[in-house]
């Protein structure tokens, strides 16, 4: 009886702790196996690891190419070495005279080496910032053991010249270098270990022990000032994050392991260990815990883990199952593991709290830590599969339609990394997960380049690590993967899409400043156009370090956003600054049963600097196939008053812009020297050249052109509501580095970016920005006029616009602020956010409401039942179809004497009898229906008489 009792305890006190650990969000505890077979090669191999190789050569074309890259790119080098055994090794930045082992670092750059080691040792880099007017050379450029006396450096320009310099001008060069050469080594190692032949041994044996050797003498820098990179300095980088050199010495050595062991008995504990551990303590103890740091530092731990054998074989007790462990299950200050990072992804929509381009690396890092460390650890990671398969299926709703990154914040247009899609297909392989492997299969094949080329990355990791042959799939689109609308508040995101099409899809990227690597931009967007980013961010300059980041490309100034009082700007990088997604349509991550000619977002912001309220809907109305525009209604005004100006900014890659009235004659601007610090403004705005103006209250258009070799000119007409007390300014921008030439043409790319800046003198909440984008080809332009509206209820936060097109359609386009005013135009009422009603040829096509309560015109009006909704009604060749969220009120012109009416309502193939109530009103009558939920179907209604 005691027994059964304590059992039930125990198992209680065990429920419980469960129950807490789930409740309080602690992380999942991988076990660690304790006794890991000693054999080695077993970072990328395993025992049988070249019979596998083997067979992969026989079955894959790619992999045979990699192995001839591998082959071709060491043989210079391997007749060099025949020649002179010292030729490389002599190219390693070391302290070859000096053997330096005291580093001291001044925050951000080098200061100086000192004391003296028994044996050279290992050059540390130049600087933590990266951008340098020199670079990695050809090898032979270098100067054989490079160690001046004065602590200069040799190196290569830009120009391709050469000089001495000291290395606090080199940026990360140095190690750059070091890691070039590792490389070498590192495939001459691979080499002997899938030939035998024991030349490759000797030539990599070389660099391999001289570099750790000079490692090993080597102290972590020490920084001569408390600042920040105190706490990031790696032994070979200023970046722990940057320690690239781990990766090809760990698989060097562990393809020579028994080479070393053979002849030189005593390296692999003498020296070898020792360097990983302290690599690995160090890269524990410095970084960042939370953000990408965080898994860069666990990527390489896992490589100097399994380089290390069992734990029993040190004495301090820290070996490969330590450092596992480490990995995925322990906390430090500046490390947090594996199972705990994973709650950086959001549990509903699988993104990482960072800006897209680290959200990427970040999957594919993971993922790659997973693919690595599995070997020895079958089955134990498979707990953690889950979240990062969600966080991988969840990239492409990154693309544009060309299969670029939306590029907010430090990221750039770059395709998705094949990286993510590749281990995954491996794992589900491996694990017999067939389904898993067709749909990464599909979602490879789609967002790489065609014809897919596996072996475009030359690297031994994917040699070892991707399957030989991919499955069968069937072609797969971009509507497979990504949402017509997708939000992701952990990033203060949302896209809309209207098309999917490459050359004709439209789409709108808002974003504020949510998650790491955020720029402060207010309510930012990006817009899409045939084929290419029209409306690109600009992404983080030359680097962090540069003034041009901290007062241009993370500021208002590069975006496409509104600045307040020439003052807009609050903190980048780390922050915590959302906008408030208040409605959309439609519903985010719905892929159908939707109204497929409107899509919309409200989006609100408080822009902290000023105190500003910021309110800015973004639609997408299709016209036909081939043919849409975008709205923009941005209100912008500070909270208590002092409205000095607004400024709307809005770049456009290109050649030229002009400004054209309504008549299409072109306005004349001159030149001035507003928009500048001087003035009082944002240092952003210094970065403008060639800065053009004109005072004018009409509406007026604004023509940019990109005009490229080989392709049609494209243009993005700019339709803007004219308001009092407005000026127009044309500038240029400094070049987007978020563009590269896979985007465009090397020219653009390079290119200062048109830039079209409107002041709203006063506030411009009741004076908005409100305007339509149209991305055409130049015989392609569909709209051809814009004009404003108002309500005949007077309603100073109301802005209605006419948009007129070539195929005899136009649409009359509605917003309101608080959306409870009858707006009235014409025969159509109003009331709500945001609606649309098309007409051609004088015939209704459709009425949308979007997150409102009415919307009528002609005796047809959708009214909301138990709270705002979005809805639509399409007259479909003489078929009305019916999309709707909720139940709705629904009222339909009746002619004839009958007093009874019904709709005949389809939904699903199942069809319902709805009864109407007969409204008469001013010699009219009308039937009103009460139609149920659709729960998001798309209906079609006939309307019968009895």
């Amino acid at each position: 009886m005691n027994r059964s009792v304590k059992s039930i305890k125990k198992a209680g006190i065990l429920l419980l702790a469960v129950l807490l650990t789930y409740k309080n969000g602690m992380a999942q505890v991988i076990e660690i196996p304790q006794n890991i077979p000693d054999a080695h090669p077993r970072i990328y191999a395993e025992t049988n690891g070249k019979i596998k190789i083997d067979a992969k050569l026989k079955n894959a074309e790619w992999a045979k190419e990699i192995l001839s890259s591998v082959q071709n790119d060491l043989e210079p080098y391997m007749k060099r070495f025949d020649r002179d055994s010292t030729w490389l090794v002599s190219r390693l930045q070391m302290y070859w005279k000096s053997h330096h082992t005291d580093i001291y670092i001044k925050g951000t750059k080098f200061l100086r080496a000192e004391g003296h080691a028994a044996v050279p040792t290992v050059r540390f880099a130049g600087t933590r910032d990266w951008a340098t007017n020199y670079k990695v050379p050809d090898l032979a450029a270098l100067k054989p053991y490079d160690d001046k006396d004065d602590g200069n450096v040799f190196m290569i320009d830009q120009a391709n010249k050469g000089e001495w310099v000291t290395p606090d001008k080199t940026g990360l060069v140095i190690e750059r270098i070091n890691q070039k050469i590792l490389e070498l080594a590192q495939n001459a190692s691979f080499m002997y270990w899938y030939s035998g032949d024991e030349r490759y041994a000797k030539f990599a044996s070389i660099v391999l022990k001289t570099y750790i050797k000079g490692l090993y003498y080597r102290h972590l820098p020490v920084n001569t000032i408390d600042s920040q990179e105190s706490y990031l300095t790696g032994l070979t980088s200023f970046e722990v994050i940057h320690e690239e050199a781990v990766v090809p010495t760990t698989v060097c050595y562990d393809f020579l392991y028994n080479y070393l062991k053979k002849t030189d008995p005593d390296f692999n504990t003498r020296y070898a260990a020792p360097v990983f551990k302290k690599w690995a303590d160090n890269i524990i103890e410095k970084g960042v815990p939370d953000n990408n740091w965080n898994i860069f530092e666990m990527r390489y731990l896992s490589y100097l883990a399994l380089a290390l054998d069992n734990d029993k074989d040190y004495a301090d007790g820290k070996g490969i199952s330590y450092y596992l462990d480490v990995i995925y299950n322990k906390n430090f200050p500046r490390q947090t593991s594996f199972t705990k990072s994973l709650e950086g992804f959001d549990k509903n929509t699988g993104t990482w709290h960072e800006a897209p381009g680290y959200n990427l690396h970040v999957c594919e890092d993971m993922v790659g830590i997973v693919m690595l460390t599995d070997r020895v650890m079958t089955g134990k990671l498979l707990p953690l599969f889950s979240i990062l398969k969600k966080a991988v299926l969840t990239t492409p709703q990154y693309l544009f339609p060309d299969k670029r990154i939306v590029a907010y914040g430090d990221s750039h247009y770059d395709m998705l990394p094949a990286g993510s899609f590749e281990f995954f297909i491996s794992l589900a392989r491996k694990y017999g997960n067939i389904d898993d492997e067709k749909k990464f299969t599909a979602l490879l094949k789609y967002t790489q380049d065609e014809p897919l080329k596996r072996a475009k990355q030359k690297s031994l990791f994917n040699l070892f690590f991707y399957v030989d042959k991919l499955k069968d799939t069937p072609p797969a689109t971009l509507a497979d993967f990504a949402a017509p609308t997708f939000y992701a508040p952990n990033q203060s995101w949302f896209v809309q899409r209207n098309g999917f099409d490459e050359k004709n899809g439209l789409m709108i990227s808002s974003n504020a400043s949510e998650g790491n690597h955020s720029h402060s931009n207010g309510i930012n967007m990006e817009l899409y156009g045939k084929g290419y980013p029209l409306a690109p961010d600009f992404s983080s300059g030359e680097s962090y370090w540069h003034p041009g980041y901290r007062e241009f490309y993370a500021q208002f100034a590069a975006h496409n956003t509104v600045v307040v009082n020439g003052k807009s700007s609050y903190g980048t990088m780390l922050t915590s600054i959302p906008f408030q997604l208040k409605s959309c349509y439609p519903a985010t991550e719905k892929t159908e049963n939707y109204f497929k000619a409107v899509t919309f977002s409200n989006i609100a912001f408080t822009e902290p600097s000023t105190n500003a309220a910021q309110l800015r809907l973004l639609s997408i109305i299709r016209t036909s196939d081939t043919s849409g525009y975008y709205v923009d209604i941005f209100r912008s005004k500070k909270n208590g008053g002092g409205d000095i100006k607004h400024e709307y900014i809005y770049h456009n890659l290109g050649q030229q812009a002009n400004v054209f009235d309504m008549r299409s004659m072109q306005l004349s601007l001159i030149p001035t020297n507003e928009l500048s610090s001087a003035k009082g403004d944002v240092k952003g705005y210094d970065y403008y050249k060639d800065k053009t103006y004109t005072s004018y209250n009409q509406d007026f258009r604004t023509n940019f052109q990109l005009i490229m070799k080989d392709v049609p000119v494209i243009q993005m007409n700019v339709w803007m509501k004219g308001e009092s007390g407005r000026q127009i300014f044309i500038v240029k921008s400094p070049k987007s580095y978020a563009l590269n030439t896979g985007v465009v043409p090397n020219e653009i790319a390079e290119a200062e970016v048109p830039t079209l800046i409107v002041r709203q003198n006063g506030e411009a909440w009741t004076h908005p920005f409100a305007a339509i984008f149209e991305p055409s080809y130049t015989d392609g332009q569909t709209v051809t006029s814009m004009s404003a509206f108002n309500s005949i209820t007077h309603n100073a936060e109301f802005v209605g616009l006419k948009v007129t097109n070539v195929n005899n359609t136009s649409q009359l386009i509605f917003s309101d602020v608080k959306g409870v005013q009858l707006n009235q135009y014409m025969d159509l009422s109003f009331k709500g956010t945001y609606a649309v009603a098309s007409d051609k040829k004088g015939e209704m096509q459709y009425l949308f409401l979007g997150n409102g309560t009415l919307f009528s015109k002609q005796g047809y009006a959708l009214s909301a039942i138990n709270k705002p909704i979005s809805a639509a009604l399409l007259f479909d060749r003489g078929t009305l179809k019916l999309y709707a969220e909720d139940a709705i009120k629904l009222l339909l012109p009746v002619t004839g004497n009958s007093n009874r009416v019904f709709i005949e309502i389809t939904s699903n193939g199942q069809t319902q009898k709805i009864e109407g109530r007969i409204i008469t009103s001013g010699g009219s009558k009308q039937a009103e229906f009460i139609v149920p939920g659709l729960h998001g179907q798309v209906s079609t209604i006939k309307l019968k008489n009895s």
